[in-house]
């Protein structure tokens, strides 16, 4: 009894979890909260906000315990406090906001990274199963003509080689179906690591048919992209840590209170301040040519990395632009000429007025064009999607 009870608790747990009452929304956000990056990125966050307060904060003071022997021994306490100069705090505040401000940036960047590889998993995973219904549907056609071929064959008006042919198609057939069927368990593998889900866990049910989103509102000539502002940000940092370089030469302050702890004199006490020198300033020199340097470096990268995005961003534009138009005139006008052609042919080839080849041809064109409608389906969500993320908004009627 309780072996088969383990069994029963088994196979509940191996079960494949069906994520059949998932909207590519749901699987957006479930992304969002669920990617271990994305909550990594999250956490660095909140890490720079804390640092900005340690790093404009005082150090701790130094308590201590000193002798003095003058003829008589006296014993005092002291405390020190080190005081860098007031300018530098404010500086330091303002690097680490900065530096905050650049992994938000970064943080917003992935994720739309994150949303646009869902988007584009989920639209990949329809299209193969939709490629795998035809596949399977152009079986049982080539099993029909298959059929039809074995018939006029027996009654003398086709060749064996027609049969054969036929045989020869469907191992084909059967053989794509096998690679297919592995195509889409890799993909809902991919999806499975973005939303952060066990190997069970599939994306089974989909509409019987997914619109097309379009492009809406305007797309800028100067793209404004989160992984420009990161850029704008890290450049900003720079150009602060190289005025708190310069500042470096300022003097740092310690002050000291002393007083009795035994011996005498019993009133002694002192009161110390203390001021640094910068007696070796070509260290602090180099330091500063050094950071002039790194912010020179990432304006560099800024000018790079708005060249790039303008250039990526006009060539998505142009390959979204085409593609749509492609898509509408497979779906409106090449899928409809191919089925029509297919059954043309079919029928004149049941009454002895086309060749089996003809027929082969005809219902390999129908098949191919129906593949590629669905192929460069995906590749338009891509390429919309990369879109996005390269402008750093939603330009498309995508969802989030």
């Amino acid at each position: 009894m309780i072996k088969r009870f383990v069994t029963i608790i088994g196979l509940m747990f191996s079960m494949p979890i069906h994520a059949n009452e998932l909207s590519l929304t749901h699987l957006i956000k479930m992304g969002y909260e669920q990617n271990p990056l994305i909550k990594s990125y999250e956490q660095q966050v909140k890490s720079l906000e804390n640092s900005a307060t340690a790093m404009s904060t005082l150090p701790s003071p130094n308590i201590g315990i000193s002798e003095l022997d003058r003829g008589m021994t006296t014993q005092y306490w002291t405390i020190s406090q080190k005081i860098e100069f007031p300018t530098k705090y404010g500086l330091r505040d303002d690097v680490e906001s900065q530096k905050r401000v650049a992994k938000e940036k970064e943080l917003a960047n992935f994720k739309l990274k994150v949303r646009s590889k869902i988007v584009t998993l989920y639209y990949a995973i329809f299209s193969v199963k939709k490629i795998i219904s035809l596949t399977n549907d152009d079986l049982q056609n080539v099993k029909e003509v298959s059929r039809i071929a074995e018939t006029k064959y027996a009654a003398g008006k086709a060749a064996m080689h027609d049969t054969m042919k036929a045989h020869v198609i469907q191992t084909q057939i059967e053989t794509d179906l096998i690679s297919l069927r592995q195509e889409e368990d890799a993909l809902q593998a991919r999806l499975r690591n973005y939303l952060n889900q066990p190997s069970t866990f599939r994306v089974a049910n989909f509409p019987d048919k997914l619109t097309l989103p379009l492009l809406q509102g305007k797309i800028e000539s100067e793209p404004n992209s989160h992984l420009i502002k990161q850029k704008q940000a890290e450049y900003e940092t720079a150009k602060l840590q190289s005025k708190l370089a310069a500042w470096d030469y300022a003097p740092d302050f310690t002050l000291r209170y002393q007083d009795r702890l035994t011996g005498e004199p019993e009133d002694s006490r002192s009161i110390a301040l203390e001021m640094s020198i910068p007696l070796w300033f070509w260290g602090k020199t180099a330091a500063q040519r050094s950071a002039n340097h790194q912010a020179a470096a990432k304006k560099f990268e800024v000018d790079a990395i708005i060249q790039e995005t303008k250039t990526k961003a006009d060539e998505l534009f142009s390959k979204v632009k085409s593609q749509k138009e492609l898509l509408a005139i497979m779906d409106s006008a090449l899928i409809p000429q191919a089925q029509t052609s297919y059954s043309a042919t079919l029928d004149a080839y049941k009454a002895n007025k086309s060749s089996f080849l003809e027929l082969l041809d005809s219902e390999r064109s129908l098949l191919k064009v129906q593949i590629a409608y669905y192929r460069m389906m995906t590749q338009y969500i891509e390429n919309i999607t990369d879109l996005e993320t390269t402008l750093g908004k939603t330009v498309s009627e995508l969802a989030i």
